[in-house]
């Protein structure tokens, strides 16, 4: 399972899974494509590049579920997506994961990480923990 209860506190994911050492604090920056100066039609490379440029990381996939149980206030209609490295589903299709609110309530759901993305499209990603070298 993708998310699994730390036995010792049961509010914190086991993060050893994610190949951290210990658990870490993540800022999460969100950004929609306009946001980040791409035009309707931005490839995902082309939104993780921008991003990359402005000092941010592809997010870990357990701040998926982790974000989504966090996200209590989210505005209804909201879409948003985690940048991460795309996980395949069972067809081999490569996914990204977005949490949504609507009238039947909160969701944590995949969609395919090939499509265009409009200049709305909202992205989550974590602010870079080391500086980039110069």
């Amino acid at each position: 399972s993708l998310y699994q209860e730390d036995p010792k506190d049961s509010k914190k994911p086991h993060y050893t899974q994610w190949g951290l050492k210990s658990p870490e604090e993540i800022t999460l920056i969100l950004l929609s494509v306009k946001d980040l100066r791409l035009p309707s039609s931005a490839t995902l490379s082309q939104i993780y590049e921008q991003a990359e440029e402005l000092g941010l990381e592809l997010c870990p996939p357990g701040v998926g579920p982790r974000f989504r149980l966090q996200y209590v206030n989210q505005p209804m209609y909201e879409c948003v997506y985690v940048g991460m490295e795309p996980i395949a589903d069972s067809n081999g299709d490569l996914n990204l994961f977005y949490m949504v609110r609507n009238s039947d309530g909160s969701w944590l759901s995949s969609r395919l990480s090939w499509r265009t993305w409009s200049v709305n499209d909202q992205f989550v990603f974590r602010l870079r923990k080391k500086p980039l070298k110069s």
